[in-house]
């Protein structure tokens, strides 16, 4: 369980289903937990306590966590099976659970017995003290009633106190008569003595009222503690009934302990008879296995033909029949052999079937992917005729656009312009498009002699040399 969102995580306490775990001796072990939370966020933990399923004592207990305590509070069984007497098949353990159940509702009983008498006790304890606690409150409220309230005593102290310190003379301050006229002490000493005697009264008074007090607390605390032991007394109708069912569980207690022997007795004539009863059916099942076998031995040798077969012998006709149905086995065997031979090669002769036309399958298949590639070729062929034909048409656009381009009417504008640029040359540049039969025609920069036709070289030799 994790009480910090997680963080950490402690395992919780187990809880008292079983002997293992502090729970009823009845009960071995504990079996189908689960733990479930309603809508408020308590917690539920519920499960099965068993001990033998052969006794079928089981029970179903419930219980819930105690956040205050952090523990499991103490399973209520809700139901619970015990075993039956009359159709159990091993006494001592009906003997052993029924013991079990008795020491426990005894020990339960004795304990509320010894609840109740510590309880009396304790009442009778609790009376007495509160009987002397009022007893003493009663004497401290005739003593405080005998002597005044304390306060005037210690109020009337103080003012003597006071007052002494102005006494001089036996005169008194009051009426101013001579002190010594009705007693031969001083009056100095007469009024200490008189403030003594008030200081002391008044101490007493308090002490009796703190007792009174005290006496007071006692006896609420005393009736406080009175009605928590009420709280453990058995009601007298419920104690009546205890001490009956006490006397009567004691009773069959020692009637069931006086049986030990004989159940001991009763266990192994039980266990004699169960295995009479099992050697029973089992020779039942015997005897009906052979009834069943001689009928199937005469069905068998009726089958056979064999009519005259003396089918009560079983074992002598038996082996006649596995005589006479050897050859048929060994025929029938052979056959089966033909059979799965045949079958064999018939699976074969289906396996290459099958791989026959797969085969041809893919042959079309094949065939189909040539036809394809036969027609894209066809089609690449066409396109390829197409583009050709498309760029011879383009080159002799081309070399019409050059030949038009660069013709003598371009060359006597460059000419002209030239010698305007460089009158002292003796040469000019010149375009010529050659006639040629090359695929491409491209025009060519030559010079020429300025004024006539006559080549006279590269224009890079030629414009260069200065002359």
């Amino acid at each position: 369980m994790s009480t910090n969102g997680a963080t950490s995580w402690a395992k919780l306490p187990d809880v008292p289903w079983s002997a293992c775990q502090g729970g009823p001796a009845r009960f071995g072990r504990v079996t189908d937990p689960w733990v479930s939370y309603d809508q408020a966020g308590n917690l539920y933990f519920i499960g099965q306590p068993i001990d033998s399923a052969a006794l079928g004592i089981s029970a179903i207990s419930v219980t819930s966590w105690n956040s205050a305590t952090s523990s499991w509070r103490a399973p209520q069984i809700l139901i619970e099976d015990v075993p039956d007497a009359a159709t159990a098949q091993d006494p001592a353990a009906v003997r052993k659970y029924a013991l079990a159940e008795l020491d426990g509702e005894l020990v339960r009983l004795r304990d509320a017995f010894s609840t109740d008498a510590s309880a009396r006790t304790e009442l009778e304890r609790l009376d007495q003290a509160a009987a002397d606690a009022q007893a003493r409150l009663t004497t401290i409220d005739t003593q405080l009633a005998e002597s005044g309230p304390a306060t005037d005593a210690e109020e009337l102290a103080k003012v003597l106190a006071a007052l002494i310190p102005h006494v001089h003379t036996d005169d008194c301050p009051v009426c101013g008569r001579a002190f010594g006229e009705v007693s031969d002490e001083s009056l100095v000493a007469h009024l200490a003595v008189r403030v003594s005697q008030l200081s002391e009264r008044a101490q007493r008074l308090s002490s009796l009222a703190k007792a009174r007090l005290e006496a007071a607390n006692d006896i609420r605390r005393l009736a406080d503690e009175r009605k928590q032991a009420q709280t453990r007394l058995m009601a007298e109708g419920a104690r009546v009934r205890a001490e009956t069912d006490l006397s009567f569980l004691e009773n069959a207690h020692e009637r069931l302990a006086k049986l030990e022997a004989g159940v001991a007795a009763g266990a192994n004539l039980t266990r004699s008879l169960a295995e009479a009863e099992r050697a029973l059916v089992h020779a039942e099942e015997r005897s009906r296995g052979y009834a069943e076998l001689v009928a199937s031995v005469r069905e068998l040798a009726a089958a056979s033909g064999r009519a005259d077969a003396d089918a009560d012998r079983v074992e002598e006709t038996l082996a006649a029949l596995a005589d006479e149905h050897a050859g048929r086995i060994t025929a029938t065997e052979r056959i089966e052999r033909l059979r799965a031979e045949a079958r064999e090669q018939l699976r074969r002769i289906r396996d290459q079937a099958e791989e026959t036309r797969a085969l041809e399958r893919r042959i079309l298949a094949v065939e189909a992917l040539v036809r394809e590639r036969r027609d894209q070729l066809v089609e690449i062929e066409k396109r390829r005729e197409t583009l050709w034909n498309f760029q011879r048409d383009a080159e002799a656009a081309r070399k019409a656009i050059v030949r038009r381009v660069f013709n003598d009417a371009l060359n006597a504008v460059w000419q002209d312009l030239f010698v305007r640029l460089a009158p002292e040359e003796a040469f000019v540049p010149v375009f010529r498009a050659p006639d040629t039969r090359q695929h491409r025609l491209i025009a060519e920069l030559a010079t020429t002699y300025r004024g006539g036709e006559e080549e006279a070289g590269s224009p890079g030799a030629m414009l260069s040399a200065g002359t």
